[in-house]
């Protein structure tokens, strides 16, 4: 897809950095990535230290949007901010 996208691009320049879900480190996606010569980043497992927005934010935000209904994408955005500046 990026390659379609940018095909100037050299491939083997591109450094990814992705998780280690299931999805992510599939036989078939490895193969992928070594096909189109990506470097890979090394992940460590998830963890607070590492993610915190994985694990404070995100599960908050997500937890107060069920009670909203957004009108528009502003009006998500505003939500948001307000709910993260209330986090920090």
């Amino acid at each position: 897809m990026l390659l379609g996208k940018r095909p100037t691009i050299d491939a083997s320049a591109v450094i990814l950095h992705h998780d280690n879900a299931s999805a992510h480190s599939s036989q078939s996606t490895e193969l992928e990535i070594d096909v189109i010569e990506f470097q890979l980043l090394s992940h460590h497992p998830k963890s607070p230290e590492f993610f915190p927005y994985d694990f404070r934010f995100f599960p908050e935000v997500k937890s107060q949007w069920r009670v909203f209904f957004f009108g528009s994408k502003q009006a998500l955005t505003v939500e948001s901010w307000r709910i993260v500046s209330c986090l920090i």
